[in-house]
């Protein structure tokens, strides 16, 4: 089921404006829930957040993301066009981050944070979908990519900003939450005329049935046992970033310069990253592709968790590479891999998977470094390790890497 049939596929953005928009508004939202965003410098600086309460801020978009099988089935059974279903959890998740930059505790912020994260968790699952129902196969990746780009750098310029206003004062975060609630609405408003269909209603008959296919497509299977491996490294490592940048017991930067080398600088490098992994999407071997953002990744590891300023800034500068092509390659790898009435549920099995690891991976860190089993900069070395042995298990299936 399409909302234009093939031979009237846009290869541009035609339609997609409106997801252009509603990207470019929210990006500065999901970059400032991101486990090295301002809402975990928050929590730290002016909160001085427990380990439970970091825990909970860094899973807050993957416990939305968690539900991804049970949310394609109701949007399935609801018959409801795709964008209606992002509109609206865009504008719940407003409420919630109004409710966190009207808090004046801890706990009232991880809990408005854990409305407005989730709901913005649970739509992913969703994007693909719309993606290949307005653009054609050939130029998918080439126009995600200035999308993703575009989004990149709404999110460059909203950290900058951010940065700028917060200065080294933690405290003054209720207007930044403020104005990122009003960009969900707006966000939620744009993606309303985006042209969609419902999601088959067929697809599934429970929440969980869509796992099915890592038992099913023996090769998605495979695949998301080394995604899962790669990504529970990367994802435990992502909020020792902050630690290590913004906590009194490491580097103890203010919150303006954290911000930058946190916020600011990945999504800058990101954006010329981007769109070079984009055009390779279409037309390099998947697999290949994959273990050269792996790369990325992995050198990130081994530089950031040096402890020094130069070795987090190049780190840095080699995270925000890694994440534009990761950007890409986790968004549509599964158009490139399931048939296109179950391209969502593929989705919702990778975001579940995703999500899994998103909540293991950091309680596993935090548990390391709280009971001290391993210092910090090892716990990154440990990471970049796993990601190595990861990238080598796609070697044996790269002759598949070409669909």
């Amino acid at each position: 089921m399409t909302a234009q049939g093939d031979k009237e596929a846009r290869f541009d953005l035609g339609p997609m404006k409106g997801e252009l928009a509603r990207s470019m508004l929210l990006s500065p939202v999901i970059a400032s829930l991101h486990p090295t965003g301002v809402v975990m410098i928050v929590a730290i600086q002016h909160f001085e957040a427990t380990a439970t309460a970091k825990w909970l801020l860094t899973v807050s978009v993957a416990l939305g993301m968690i539900l991804a099988p049970l949310t394609t089935l109701l949007v399935s059974r609801a018959q409801v066009p795709i964008t209606r279903v992002l509109a609206f959890t865009a504008a719940l998740s407003a409420g919630g981050l109004i409710l966190a930059g009207s808090s004046t505790g801890l706990w009232p912020f991880v809990g408005g944070i854990l409305i407005g994260g989730p709901l913005l968790g649970t739509s992913l699952p969703l994007i693909p979908a719309l993606w290949r129902q307005n653009v054609g196969a050939k130029k998918r990746g080439r126009t995600f990519s200035l999308v993703a780009m575009s989004a990149a750098v709404s999110a460059l310029v909203g950290g900058l900003i951010i940065s700028q206003y917060m200065g080294d004062d933690a405290g003054r975060f209720r207007p930044v939450l403020f104005g990122l609630a009003i960009l969900c609405l707006i966000g939620g408003a744009a993606i309303w005329r985006v042209p969609s269909v419902a999601l088959d209603a067929t697809a599934s008959v429970n929440p969980l049935r869509c796992l099915r296919f890592l038992v099913q497509d023996r090769l998605f299977g495979y695949v998301s046992l080394v995604w899962y491996i790669m990504g529970i490294a990367n994802l435990a490592t992502i909020p020792l970033r902050t630690e290590l940048a913004a906590s009194p017991d490491y580097l103890n930067l203010d919150a303006a310069y954290a911000v930058f080398l946190l916020m600011v600088l990945p999504e800058a490098v990101s954006v010329g990253a981007m769109y070079v992994w984009g055009r390779m999407f279409d037309r390099v071997n998947f697999f290949a592709l994959r273990i050269a953002i792996n790369c990325a990744f992995i050198l990130s590891l081994l530089t950031y968790f040096t402890g020094t300023v130069s070795g987090i800034i190049l780190g840095t500068v080699c995270f925000g590479i890694g994440r534009g092509g990761g950007t890409v390659a986790w968004t549509l790898w599964v158009t490139k891999f399931a048939k296109e009435e179950h391209t969502a549920e593929y989705m919702a099995v990778h975001t579940f998977l995703t999500a899994t690891r998103a909540m293991i991976g950091p309680y596993l860190a935090y548990l390391m470094l709280t009971h001290e089993w391993l210092p910090i900069n090892q716990i990154g070395w440990l990471a970049a390790a796993l990601m190595t042995g990861a990238s080598l298990m796609l070697v044996p299936v790269l002759k598949y890497g070409r669909r």
